[in-house]
């Protein structure tokens, strides 16, 4: 191909057939710069749309991320709190355990075995006597804290008052009852703080951060089964709760005298899936 210009016009000859045979392709040649020249722009403005769009993808991504964040929540009992400590009985000289254990029965006894319900008892109505209002809760217990004699002694009695059976204490009703029992015979007011909120995990939370908010420990009963949930079938003492800003949220717990952490949601969704028999949470004032 040859361009010819002649003043301001410029045409355009194919001579790939030879010298003698040139063919004018001019207008050829004008439609299809014209066309190049469309799709130049027409790419062009696609390109800077492209990238409009992109920025205003990132810039509501963004924005959902910051919408989907959450307020932290740290909600944990006094003690919990100031010391990190809870129920501290010296189980050992100089060694303090967090909360009661069953594991300080006899081995292979029926209180070692089924005494989490008394045990989580214990803790509350302990706790309520020495650290929330010792002048209106003081006569819930009776003896040094620090003390692993007078804290069995008082397992023992909350164990009598539950008295759990083959299946150990399975009701959060019956538990709430059982320790409104006792305090009622040690001539203290006390009663369970219940909710009609549907089992939710917020709701459930809720519950949990106000019984804290009050320095009240809240006793939970999980009785997921057949699971790999190393706290199933089981009662705790919580102690804390707490949620970061992306919906992650965990409990502190007492269980076997030590302070575990343990994912809340986990903890929520091994008492409502298909193979629990429920369980709950519950808390006095």
């Amino acid at each position: 191909m040859i361009q010819v210009t002649d003043g301001q016009m410029e045409q355009y000859f194919d001579i790939s057939n030879g010298p003698n045979e040139d063919k004018d392709v001019t207008n050829t040649i004008i439609l299809r710069n014209e066309f190049l020249k469309q799709n130049y722009h027409y790419i062009k403005f696609q390109s800077d749309e492209n990238k409009n769009h992109i920025k205003k993808l990132i810039g509501t991504s963004a924005m959902a991320m910051s919408a989907m964040a959450v307020a932290e929540e740290n909600f944990s009992l006094s003690t919990e709190r100031n010391f990190g400590m809870f129920v501290p009985v010296e189980y050992q000289p100089g060694k303090y355990s967090y909360g009661g254990n069953q594991m300080w029965w006899p081995d292979g006894s029926d209180k070692e075995s089924r005494g989490c319900g008394p045990v989580a008892a214990a803790n509350i109505t302990n706790y309520l006597s020495k650290i929330n209002n010792p002048s209106k809760y003081g006569n819930l217990y009776n003896g040094s804290t620090l003390s692993l004699n007078d804290f069995l002694a008082h397992m023992d009695i909350l164990y009598s008052y539950l008295s759990p059976g083959l299946l150990e204490e399975i009701s959060v009703i019956d538990f709430a009852s059982d320790v409104e029992r006792f305090a009622q015979d040690r001539k203290v007011a006390l009663s369970r703080v219940t909710s009609n909120a549907s089992f939710t995990l917020d709701n459930t939370a809720n519950y949990v951060k106000s019984g804290l908010a009050i320095d009240s420990p809240v006793a939970t009963l999980n009785l997921s089964k057949w699971s790999d949930y190393e706290y199933e079938w089981h009662w705790m003492t919580i102690t804390k709760y707490y949620r970061d800003a992306y919906d992650n949220r965990w409990i502190a717990v007492s269980t076997w005298g030590e302070r575990r952490s343990i994912n809340y949601r986990t903890h929520f969704d091994t008492i409502t899936k298909f193979f629990s028999l429920g369980g709950g949470f519950m808390y006095f004032k």
